[in-house]
């Protein structure tokens, strides 16, 4: 395989690497989601968010039984988004490996070029959330057990700006780990 089209193949597993442990943080780092949780719900975010890491189903006994069974489906997506983030890894490393220095810092700075079209998705997610939503839940909840009354402790806890807020936290910490990853490459990189 020609080297320009492993440092496409990196540079894309590397940008796909870095969107999922930007939403990892978003996700298990409580201090940063936590406080666009209103503060009557904080101890419900805090049993989620335990759950999502330990799976301990009886951290949810506040919330419904349609509550539970959807909190459940989220936590086997996001142990497939665990695997997929590892598998990323190791693919990013053993490729970057085999790359020289100039392909390196060219691939580790391809997260820049696709902060543009990250840009544009974040508005049409923005603007069209509900309608992105329902595609997102439809794709990854196909089981169809996503959809609450908005007096339920779901909705209550994580309404629609949280997600939209999270959203755009994700994108700052991709564009944080993709300059922390360029200053690391090109400190590494320097003609000595």
């Amino acid at each position: 395989m020609s080297h320009n089209y492993l440092s496409i193949i990196t540079a894309i597993i590397y940008i796909l690497l870095l969107f999922m442990l930007s939403f990892g943080i978003v996700v298990f780092v409580g201090p940063i989601h936590s406080p666009f949780v209103s503060l009557e719900h904080r101890s419900d975010d805090r049993a989620v968010t335990s759950f999502l890491i330990s799976g301990n189903e009886e951290l949810l006994s506040n919330f419904t039984s349609n509550e539970q069974s959807h909190l459940v489906d989220v936590k086997h997506l996001i142990n497939k988004g665990i695997i997929v983030t590892v598998i990323l890894l190791a693919l990013c490393i053993s490729l970057l490996i085999k790359l020289n220095k100039v392909q390196r810092i060219a691939v580790v700075s391809a997260p820049f070029f696709s902060i543009y079209v990250l840009s544009g998705l974040t508005i049409v997610l923005i603007r069209k959330f509900e309608s992105s939503f329902i595609v997102f839940h439809n794709i990854f909840f196909p089981q169809g057990n996503y959809t609450f009354p908005y007096d339920s402790l779901l909705i209550q806890t994580y309404p629609e700006i949280f997600f939209l807020s999270m959203t755009v936290i994700a994108g700052i910490f991709f564009i944080l780990l993709s300059v922390a990853a360029i200053s690391i490459i090109k400190k590494n990189s320097r003609v000595k």
